[in-house]
């Protein structure tokens, strides 16, 4: 349609808008936060222990003049010894605490002294020993039966110390690792001799290792390890000690780089072999810190733990020291303890203090999650200010298989703040959800508020609250489970049929507790844990024979952790309002209902509530498929019960889910998806996967919520092998729903990605088998087409074209069956959801657009004018080609953004794709490349000749697009991103439009949640699908290097998330704006950004959202357009930016016609 009627009423115009809206509703997405098997970052409290070897120079410069004149003595070994007896006795006047008991403490020198001789050696004076250690307490090894405890012996040995030997100093630092790897060492410059017996073991053949090294894998992975060193000037005395670090590593190909055989390259090459647990003898990880002490090293800058490695190391070039202080100072920086310049003896303590605190691992558990804020299918122009937050309990040091959850309900407020049903906020200033009551939560009863957490009215219940304890469950009356109302409809696709139990694709049943006694279904194998569903905490094993032991049987609530599937709201009823004085569509009478999954193994839909108002949280129904208790039948147990551990971690229900809808108006005016008018039949379906649960994909008709019915079951498992089904891989796509014409027939189908091949989980994988590659399409209804006379039906479910390098290319003349088409680059898992683009309003799907694992991005089109099905697909083309050999390609998990422009009348899209390895997102490696945000600059998809180009004269231009700063992609720095002029005033983009395109690596760190001394490539990974809204792009990337809620092994959640600003479409912003300056930290974990609801009168217009706007805007639909209100980016923290303004119009034109 392109006549708009201008004399037309303006009353109609709002009816017509109001009917629009719900139009448009046939297809509504939640941001999509898909996230991979990322279980890696959420790490629970384990016991552990610090264990530091102070290695001290005791050669004869300590004793000369420290250089300093401030009240201390001026003799560098009295300052030495003066802060190590504060550290072992505390000092209250200097207000120092003494080293707490639990340190495990040792001690070296820096050469050799025995018998007043000296050695050009190292020697190792006491074994590192718990603080409290005395004589045959366990872990005490070798103590000495005097009565002393090892703090006692270390200040005693310290008392002793005198500056008198020559500076060894890599040779002493291969001693001191020989002692802590429990090895020895005998070549030239060994100390084995040298060092006290108490360190060796009993025959004196080698040195016998800490006892905190000895300890469990779950103790000794989660303790911290060190070499502290301190040393007053130049090595001396301390020629070829690479023979001596091989010995101490047991590693006969350790190199000290090349050819190299002297103090500091040897030195600095242990330091970082130390730090890789596959490199030396204990299997941990051992940093290394370095105290320059003299005026030698004031050139030298201070360590930096705000900056990455390579900062610090950079910052001790440029200093005017001497090599050999500058090689120190490197050494520190290089085995990630830091270096430290010791000036005074605080100094010295200072060090040592933030050396163990860099050591230390022990953090509170958490609770931990993401919020989602679901779009509206009733009234699309109105995001809801509500958020549904996905929290589950991490534990990942327990044996247990299945982790629980909980699905909570919450307000965003000003800010994009969330609060719970009592106004306070959930989250505090680190991003740790602090107690609260969520607007589902349970009030509280003045009889039972000090209760424990299952008994409801307690305080504690209501603080739990959610989904969780909204739960109906077991019979009303609890004594009457033959007869009596079952409070929880759990329904499954396990029926009895023909004599045996099978997995239905288009049936369900409802459980009740009378299976334990039914004919059929009494020999149930899985009765006992789908009864457990129910609410009744038996022996799901062996249960009961007579319902008569339901009446006394406990209460069973749980629900496993809502991880991936992020909530969807699912709306029912309800009517459409225009407020004339706000210009803002909005509803009444609504039912509104919330679904998810969780890890047990269960979909779940509870009543939404009211917005704003607390109340809801009620469970609908639970659907259990048969393949979850064929394959995790325990997650129906408590976790107690299960002894996986996280390599067999239940993950059930996990994958994104989809909502299609279509409304009718019923006879008192309210859009409803029920019956309407006449024979008017609305539509409620939703899709979805597993994830890392399964293969399959399910949809249910939710049309009556109280009886779903299963519409189908896409089941690979059971795909014959050469068949499209049998190379699919794990269902992470979250569906995409849309129309083509099939057959020239308008058909709902169903777009998913090829799966997850769990290859993946290795970081090198160079994936060959091509497992999940490419894309289907399925119907996602019951429909027919026509092949001549013949009417061919089609059931929902069933697949109707695919593509990859798994496929063959249909004849062109095809009619009938599913349609393939090889695409020989489409080798590589395809996990995302597919980007759908309609070019020309007609509610069809023109062009989907998607990412793989391998570093390619593809563009399909489809013309839907073709009626002969095997030529409605043309071969799929490959945009953007970045694939490495050696699993080093970028990998892309998340559904690219897509947004219009138009220069000097030539339209073209930018495809804006972010990488990130989502499978192990705590994985660095400088091998690899930095991740970066890859925005492509799409000119053939808006050609009018696309369906038909010649392929010589007028060819492709957007095809096999590269890096290559020239003619591929262009690199913006931060330098380019935050002004668009040359300098002088004059525009200057570095990518143009006449260019391909660019992109933007993250290569520094951004201070907060930790440091950035580990910052390195791939540390930093883009997570989540980018938002394009109102000319800008918001890309949220999680950082790898930061400590989070917890350290290396501590409790919580490892990392954290940030968000990093574009102007679009060339990336770069004018001087002043600050959307090209934004790289700020989100909070600890992973989270993404989603658009919700501003306050603010903002400074936009254009559209936007998920799919990105386009940069002009309309007079002409100033009539067809209502207010949708400020929109901004909302994280866990808060929102950001002032707020973008955004309408909703009705523009009756096509989009490529109207640029």
């Amino acid at each position: 349609m392109k006549t708009i009627f201008k004399n037309t009423k303006k009353t109609y115009r709002r009816k017509l808008l109001a009917t629009s809206v719900a139009a448009v509703c046939s297809m509504i997405f939640t941001t999509s936060v898909s996230q991979a098997s990322d279980i890696d970052i959420y790490q629970q409290a384990k016991s552990g222990q610090i264990t530091l070897m102070f290695m001290l120079d005791i050669s004869g410069s300590m004793g000369g003049d420290s250089g300093y004149t401030d009240g201390e003595s001026t003799d560098r070994m009295t300052r030495l010894k003066t802060a190590m007896l504060d550290l072992l006795q505390g000092n209250t006047s200097k207000k120092i605490e003494r080293l707490s008991d639990d340190k495990v403490i040792g001690l070296s020198t820096l050469g050799a002294k025995v018998n007043n001789s000296y050695y050009n050696a190292g020697a190792v004076l006491i074994p590192a020993r718990r603080l409290d250690c005395t004589f045959g307490a366990t872990g005490c090894l070798n103590m000495p039966s005097n009565g002393k405890t090892q703090r006692q012996i270390l200040i005693d040995q310290v008392n002793s110390l005198t500056a008198y030997t020559s500076t060894p100093t890599s040779r002493s630092y291969a001693e001191t690792v020989a002692y802590m790897m429990g090895t020895k060492t005998s070549a030239a410059g060994s100390g084995f001799s040298y060092s006290n017996n108490e360190t060796k073991i009993g025959d004196k053949s080698k040195y016998e290792k800490p006892y905190s090294l000895t300890q469990t894998n779950d103790v000794a992975k989660c303790s911290g390890q060190g070499v502290y060193i301190l040393t007053d000037g130049d090595p001396y005395s301390d020629g070829s000690p690479r023979a001596l670090i091989r010995q101490a590593l047991n590693n006969s190909s350790f190199s000290c780089g090349g050819n190299s055989d002297s103090t500091w390259p040897c030195s600095q090459a242990l330091a970082q072999e130390l730090l890789d647990p596959t490199k030396n003898p204990t299997g941990l990880k051992v940093k290394t810190a370095m105290v320059g002490f003299g005026s030698s090293f004031n050139s030298v800058a201070s360590y930096d733990p705000n900056k990455t490695q390579a900062q610090n190391l950079a910052a001790v070039e440029a200093s005017t020291a001497n090599a050999n202080q500058k090689n120190a100072a490197k050494l520190g920086v290089l085995g990630e303890g830091g270096w430290y310049a010791g000036k005074s003896s605080k100094d010295i303590i200072d060090s040592v203090n933030a050396f163990i605190n860099n050591l230390s691992t022990t953090i509170p558990s958490v609770t931990t999650g993401s919020p989602t804020i679901p779009k509206d299918a009733l009234n699309p122009a109105i995001l809801q200010d509500d958020a549904y937050y996905q929290q589950f309990q991490p534990t990942p040091d327990k044996s247990y298989q299945l982790w629980t959850g909980n699905l909570k309900k919450y307000l965003v407020t000003t800010g994009g703040i969330l609060k719970d049903k009592k106004g306070t906020a959930i989250v505090d200033a680190d991003g740790k959800i602090v107690a609260n009551y969520d607007y589902w939560a349970e009030e509280t009863t003045s009889s039972n508020q000090s209760a424990d957490e299952n008994t409801v009215g307690s305080d504690a219940f209501a603080l739990r609250g959610g989904a969780w304890s909204k739960l109906l469950l077991r019979t009303n009356p609890l004594n009457n489970p033959s007869n009596g109302v079952v409070q929880r409809k759990v329904f499954t696709n396990r029926i009895y049929t023909n004599g045996s139990f099978v997995s239905k694709s288009d049936e369900l049943r409802q459980v009740k507790p009378t299976d334990l006694t039914d004919t059929n279904y009494k020999n149930d194998e899985y009765r006992g844990y789908l009864v457990r569903a129910l609410g009744y905490n038996i022996d799901a094993a062996t249960p009961p024979t007579s319902l008569d032991n339901l009446k006394t049987a406990v209460e069973f609530r749980q629900t496993g952790a809502v991880m991936h599937s992020q909530p969807i709201l699912v709306t029912n009823k309800g009517k459409l309002e225009f407020n004339e004085s706000t210009q803002t569509m909005g509803s009444t009478g609504r039912e509104d209902y919330v679904l998810f999954g969780t890890t047990q193994g269960a979909l779940h839909v509870v009543k939404a509530g009211t917005s704003g108002i607390a109340g809801g949280g009620e469970e609908v129904f639970t659907f259990i498929p048969n393949e979850m208790l064929v394959k995790q039948k325990q997650a129906f147990e408590k976790p107690e019960v299960t002894s996986g551990g996280t390599n067999q971690l239940f993950y059930g229900i996990d994958g994104p889910w989809t909502a299609y809808t279509e409304y009718v108006v019923d006879g008192s005016g309210y859009l409803t998806v029920g019956d309407g008018k006449g024979d008017q039949k609305g539509v409620q379906n939703v899709y979805g996967g597993l994830r890392m649960g399964g293969r399959s994909y399910y949809a249910l008709d939710l049309k009556d919520i109280q009886n779903p019915k299963l519409k189908f079951h896409i089941n690979p498992d059971s795909a014959l092998a050469g068949t499209p089904l049998s190379y699919m891989g794990q269902s992470w796509s979250k569906p995409t729903i849309g129309f083509v014409n099939w057959a020239g027939k308008r058909t709902r189908v169903m777009f998913v990605g090829g799966g997850y091949d769990d290859g993946y989980e290795s970081t090198s994988y160079d994936q060959t088998n091509k497992k999940g590659a490419g894309v289907y399409m399925f119907s996602a209804e019951d429909t027919s087409i026509q092949d001549g006379n013949n009417t061919i039906a089609i059931k929902a479910g069933e697949l109707l074209w695919w593509s990859s390098a798994n496929a063959t290319t249909s004849i062109a003349s095809t009619k009938s069956g599913v349609v393939g088409i090889n695409s020989p680059n489409m080798q590589y898992s395809v996990v995302s959801e597919i980007r759908s683009v309609d070019r020309d309003g007609d509610d069809l799907i023109d062009h989907v657009y998607f990412g793989d694992l391998g570093g390619q991005i593809f563009r399909t089109d489809f013309n839907n004018k073709e009626k002969t099905i095997g030529s409605w697909a043309k071969a799929p083309i490959l945009i953007f080609d970045e694939h490495k050999a050696n699993g080093k390609s970028p990998r892309f998990y998340d559904m690219p953004a897509f947004s219009l422009y138009n220069n000097n009348g030539s339209i073209f899209a930018v495809v804006s794709q972010g990488s990130g390895n989502r499978s192990a997102p705590l994985f660095a490696d400088s091998s690899y490349d930095y991740d970066a945000i890859y925005n492509i600059y799409d000119k053939d998809v808006a050609r009018t000749d696309l369906y038909n180009y010649d392929s010589v004269k007028n060819p492709l231009i957007t095809k096999n697009i590269k890096v290559d700063n020239v003619s591929g992609l262009r690199l913006i720095n931060d330098d380019k991103r935050k002004d668009n002029t040359d300098g002088k005033g004059n525009i200057l983009y570095n990518a143009p439009a006449s260019a391909h395109g660019w992109y933007y690596k993250f290569t520094d760190c951004v201070t907060g949640y930790g440091k950035c001394d580990s910052y390195k490539q791939q540390t930093e990974k883009v997570f989540g699908t980018p938002i394009a809204l109102n000319n800008k792009l918001f890309v949220s990337t999680f950082d790898a290097s930061k400590d989070g809620l917890a350290g290396d092994c501590g409790a919580g959640v490892k990392g954290a998330s940030l968000m990093t600003t574009f102007c679009l479409p060339f990336g770069q912003c004018a001087a002043g704006d600050v959307t090209g300056t934004t790289h700020t930290m989100i909070g600890a974990g992973i989270h993404t950004v989603t658009v919700g609801n501003g306050n603010s009168s903002g400074n936009g217009g254009s559209t936007g959202g998920g799919t990105g706007g386009v940069s002009s805007k309309l007079s002409s639909a100033s009539n067809y357009c209502i207010a949708t209100g400020s929109r901004v980016t909302i994280t866990v923290t808060g929102s950001s930016g002032s707020g973008e303004q955004t309408r909703m119009c009705l523009v009756p034109q096509r989009w490529y016609e109207k640029l």
